[in-house]
């Protein structure tokens, strides 16, 4: 079974990265070979697999890289130092996508203000509009079922106007 099969976004791909580094960290401890040899082989099978193939993805790959060839270094204390820098460069990673996260949050929400704004505006000269037309209009019965659904639209307005304001 492939275990990267399920795996979504940068957060997912974050959080499998870290857990693989984590077992690297106590694999890297081994004079084994062959464990660190699956190790290396299960990182670069995260790079394989790790998609989209966006600046984010690629920045954890390059960390994975790195800690797969860290673990195939001639002594211990080597490839603790090699995947212990890694593991670093990863918390810095991590809070520079968490800190992307936030700008792009904010800049959603003034985005969304700004909406709401322009929505008040227009609706604001809607009702102007819509109450001039009907002083315009004469006093016949035609004009009368215009006026009276002039007035149904601007209490319409009016609500919509007056709930969007709430959310300023």
């Amino acid at each position: 079974m492939n275990e990267f099969r399920d795996i979504q976004g940068i957060e997912g791909w974050s959080k499998k990265l870290k857990s693989l580094l984590d077992e690297a960290l106590q694999v890297c401890k081994e004079e084994d070979l062959g464990s660190r040899l699956k190790m290396s082989e299960r990182l670069t099978d995260f790079m394989i697999e790790s998609r989209p193939n966006i600046p984010e993805i690629q920045k954890l790959d390059e960390i994975a890289e790195a800690t797969a060839t860290s673990l195939l270094a001639d002594s211990i204390e080597k490839r603790l130092k090699k995947i212990t820098s890694r593991t670093g460069e990863f918390i810095r990673l991590t809070k520079e996508f968490d800190a992307h996260a936030i700008k792009n949050e904010e800049n959603a929400k003034s985005i969304r203000l700004e909406n709401i704004i322009a929505t008040v505006d227009s609706a604001t000269e809607t009702v102007n509009a819509a109450k001039k037309l009907k002083e315009s209009l004469k006093d016949n019965v035609k004009e009368g079922k215009i006026a009276e659904l002039i007035d149904e639209t601007v209490t319409a307005v009016e609500k919509l106007r007056s709930n969007l304001g709430k959310l300023l």
